[in-house]
């Protein structure tokens, strides 16, 4: 009865997905055997630009549709424009995500980008990576926010004409909550258990500066209070929602 249930699920959602996305995304990245469980869905307009790169499931468990791309989970806002996904370098997910629709992912030939298991990301959303952006367990990020770990062009002194280095890595720690509008910038380091709100832009090793368990704001970003976290548990947030809002 549970494997004849399971099957029906499968075929539910794949009445939703783009098929041919679906199909071609997953056996042009992983051997056979995975790209048959078809673990990465597409849904709605998609648009591969470059997809030389290496995708990577480091997990024991890879399963149908363990990572989805386009889908309309969120209930506040929305996108009518398509995925878009440019990968030369690397993409490694070791479990669970969800990218809203219209998010553009671009990976660059010596970019990394990681993400841990239970990872979301709000539509609107782009990630650009030219050396590595990771993103811990459990982070929950939400529409129109950005991610870049470089500055994409260069500068110079003008006395001197030194160059630095336009790239550094970004580190986004477990557990963490990104408002709307969020933009991080590159050589930004979050610990674990941070919230951040609407609006704010993140450009420096926070965990030199703040403890985790904290809540963080502004432009630049800086500490608004401390020993505050995200609720993860889903049962609890609905307990809330009907308490408060009456949902």
């Amino acid at each position: 009865m549970n494997s004849l249930k399971k099957v029906f699920n499968v075929i539910k959602e794949l009445t939703k997905v783009n098929l041919i996305k679906t199909i071609y995304f997953n056996y042009s990245s992983f051997p056979f055997y995975i790209a048959s469980r078809l673990p990465i869905l597409f849904y709605g307009k998609v648009k591969f630009k470059d997809l030389s790169g290496k995708v990577n499931i480091d997990s024991t468990i890879v399963k149908f549709g363990i990572i989805k791309f386009g889908g309309s989970h969120e209930i506040v806002v929305s996108s009518n424009s398509p995925t878009e996904l440019l990968i030369k370098g690397n993409i490694t997910f070791t479990g669970s995500a969800t990218f809203g629709q219209g998010t553009k992912i671009v990976i660059w030939e010596n970019g990394n980008l990681i993400c841990r298991n239970n990872f979301s990301l709000g539509s609107n959303s782009h990630i650009v990576s030219f050396r590595r952006i990771e993103f811990g367990s459990n982070v929950l990020i939400s529409w129109n926010c950005n991610f870049y770990d470089t500055d994409f062009h260069f500068i110079k002194n003008a006395s001197t004409n030194e160059v630095a280095d336009n790239c550094k890595e970004v580190s986004i720690g477990s557990n963490t909550w990104i408002g709307s509008h969020v933009t991080v910038l590159k050589g930004t380091k979050l610990p674990n258990e941070i919230v951040i709100g609407s609006n704010s832009v993140c450009s420096s090793d926070y965990s030199l500066k703040i403890n985790s368990k904290s809540i963080i704001a502004g432009n630049p970003a800086k500490l608004i209070k401390e020993d505050f976290v995200y609720i993860l548990d889903k049962r609890e947030e609905s307990v809330l929602f009907k308490k408060y809002i009456g949902l």
